[in-house]
């Protein structure tokens, strides 16, 4: 079967390689042969092989079919953020638990953290991902994109795949593009009086990603830290990490690759398997909670 080079799915870019393991998340589900890997074109940029579609158009023919099923809607409906309090949390868990093949399940038990609770409102902590805040809520900022994706979904899937990403949407990015933010020192008026572009249907992709990074409760002093696959803390600041492998991988190899992280250990080997780079972003806070991921570095040979 052919491989199908991405161009606008950048592994170097903290959404370019969230999208790409995100295309290969719902490529997963009908086509398991799937793989992905990175190749080095000025940068390194997404490939898929492995499902039968013959080239990045019938690709985006194909997501245009899948952003309408009624899976996406069921991940984002069930409540109106994240953030939601201890018990509530437990009851939709409980919930999702009696529905088979159910969406909101991977999301409660990946995206938040049971045990992690904020000690000053008592609501549960979500992701590392969550990275909004104000009266933008993580779910009701993915249920602008969503809609925004399927009104518009063949130019858009074309944006985030073929390029180039002229940030054409209206939508919030969820501080995933580093190209995004919108720096004060290098603007002639407030950021806050500009309403920023966006690669919606690379957000929702992002999106889809997000439960191959699980989150977990670690018990501290006196409360319980959230941890997120993934993300590493140093100097009091979390960064992201991941790998760029030039070998074919299928989701599973992917999943275990990047939950185990062996690849992050200095005792390692990493590049005997097919891993040619390691980026890392800082995830940049600001404000009162807002976050963004700033341009990726690479990570020399430890």
């Amino acid at each position: 079967m052919n491989a199908i080079a991405l161009p606008a799915l950048v592994g170097s870019n903290p959404l370019g390689v969230l999208a790409s393991l995100g295309l290969l998340k719902a490529l997963t589900r009908p086509y398991p042969d799937t793989k992905l890997r990175f190749v080095m074109q000025d940068d390194w940029i997404a490939e898929i092989s492995g499902a039968p579609l013959t080239s990045a158009e019938s690709l985006v023919a194909w997501l245009s079919e899948w952003i309408e099923t009624s899976e996406h809607q069921e991940r984002i409906s069930w409540a109106e953020d994240l953030r939601v309090p201890e018990n509530s949390y437990r009851e939709h868990l409980r919930n999702s638990l009696l529905q088979p093949h159910s969406a909101v399940c991977e999301v409660l038990s990946t995206l938040m953290a049971d045990g992690a609770v904020d000690k000053s409102k008592g609501l549960v902590k979500p992701t590392l991902f969550y990275m909004v805040s104000g009266q933008q809520s993580f779910l009701s900022a993915l249920k602008e994109v969503l809609l925004d994706v399927r009104a518009q979904a063949s130019a858009r899937f074309t944006e985030a795949l073929i390029g180039p990403w002229a940030l054409s949407a209206k939508t919030h990015g969820l501080g995933l593009d580093p190209a995004g933010e919108r720096m004060h020192a290098l603007r002639s008026r407030a950021p806050s009086s500009e309403k920023a572009g966006s690669v919606s249907a690379a957000t929702w992709l992002a999106f889809t990603a997000m439960p191959l990074f699980p989150s977990l409760s670690q018990q501290g002093a006196d409360s319980r830290r959230l941890l997120t696959t993934g993300f590493h803390r140093k100097s009091g600041k979390e960064h992201f990490r991941w790998p760029i492998c030039t070998q074919p991988l299928k989701l599973a190899t992917w999943r275990t690759l990047l939950q185990t992280q062996s690849w992050t250990n200095r005792e390692q080997t990493r590049w005997r398997s097919g891993i040619a780079e390691v980026f890392q972003s800082t995830r940049h806070t600001f404000g009162q909670g807002y976050a963004v991921f700033r341009p990726a570095k690479r990570i020399g040979r430890e």
